[in-house]
């Protein structure tokens, strides 16, 4: 739960800055957080 209030709270400082630059980079490192979360739960042993 508290990924996704995380991820809710980067985006609107994202909007609330209204930088696309910054946009880019939250969704980038959203798109890590993912991917690694994913990644270890599925196989934290790879």
């Amino acid at each position: 739960m508290s990924i996704f209030m995380s991820i809710s709270l980067d985006l609107r400082c994202a909007i609330l800055f209204d930088n696309r630059k910054l946009v880019n980079e939250v969704v980038i490192v959203l798109l890590y957080k993912n991917f690694f979360f994913c990644k270890f739960f599925t196989n934290p042993f790879s």
